[in-house]
């Protein structure tokens, strides 16, 4: 029934394939699970399961679902968010970042209402509908989580500079969690800089644990401080934002930054600036490793940062 000419993306749970229904010509991206265990199909299984009581415009919705361990989704045609940031051709300004991180909002807004976590928001799993627009879906729900009254998740997976400080410590995760990762997308988006990128892996961690950013004068210069206090008002370790909060917070800058008139020609918040350098799409390239592959480093960046005194060298 398919033709399936294009591998679209391989990732830790399986391989994503563009298809075309061969009577319709329509397109699909359709994920094929590589469930080698018990545990493994429990998992499939598991994200189908979310996905299918999940049903919002900012969410892609599970179309068909299969025994043999395979979902089709809609296909999009725009890519990654993370194509984007990277992208040195492609130009935009605060406004446009706020446009994605609103809308990113809105869809999480509606996934914590049914008390579920994606527990893996980052750029790749930010979808963009078509090439040219700013219409957005999130993506990618095989780490996502639905949480159940009295008992205690926690997990250690993500994405290592996406991850709040309550998953590299082992401790209870929970909406707040997801708004973490958003915090660090709207950083990302709003400077091309990701907020707790260390010199080593271990000082990444130490930065994460701590709750430790600024805000460079040079890439944040034309950015408002609204754009600045929603970020710090997430990147925190306790008492962050919850979702409808924030969303009314970017509804409202969106709304300030759209209005005509509001900054002066060629300067500020209408200016268009690129976010990029070199070293920064270097960083960016390590943002799809699993952070289960930092467990030993995670549990030095946290001794060294506890214990900053006892590290010595041997001549």
């Amino acid at each position: 029934l398919f033709h399936i000419p294009t591998s679209v993306n391989l990732g830790k749970f399986g391989q994503v394939y563009r298809v075309t229904d061969k009577e319709t010509g329509k397109e699909f991206a359709a994920k094929f699970y590589r469930a080698r265990t018990s545990k493994d199909k429990s998992e499939a299984r598991k994200e189908i399961q979310l996905m299918n009581k999940l049903h919002h415009p900012k969410i892609v919705q599970c179309q068909a679902a299969y025994e043999t361990l395979v979902f089709f989704l809609p296909s999009v045609a725009g890519g990654e968010l993370f194509e984007r940031i990277v992208d040195e051709n492609f130009e935009h300004t605060e406004l446009t970042s706020a446009r994605y991180v609103q809308q990113i909002l809105e869809g999480m807004q509606y996934v914590h209402k049914q008390n579920i976590i994606h527990l893996d928001l980052k750029p790749e799993n930010i979808v963009c509908v078509d090439t040219s627009g700013t219409q957005i879906k999130i993506i990618d729900f095989g780490l996502a989580r639905e949480l159940e009254k009295g008992k205690p998740l926690m997990v250690m997976h993500g994405t290592p500079e996406f991850v709040a400080p309550e998953v590299i410590n082992y401790e209870p995760v929970g909406l707040e969690t997801d708004m973490w990762s958003i915090g660090v997308i709207c950083f990302i988006l709003l400077s091309g800089e990701s907020p707790f990128q260390g010199n080593n892996d271990a000082e990444t961690f130490a930065l994460v644990t701590a709750a430790s950013f600024e805000f460079d004068p040079e890439s944040f210069e034309d950015i408002s401080d609204e754009a600045k206090d929603f970020i710090s008002s997430l990147l925190k370790k306790d008492q962050r934002l919850v979702s409808v909060l924030a969303l009314n917070r970017m509804a409202n800058l969106t709304s300030k930054l759209d209005s005509p008139g509001s900054f002066s020609e060629g300067n500020g918040h209408n200016a268009f600036f690129r976010p990029r350098s070199p070293h920064k799409r270097q960083m960016t390239h390590s943002w799809g490793l699993s952070l289960q592959v930092y467990t030993p480093l995670i549990t030095v960046a946290l001794f060294l940062f506890c214990h900053p005194f006892r590290a010595s060298v041997e001549p």
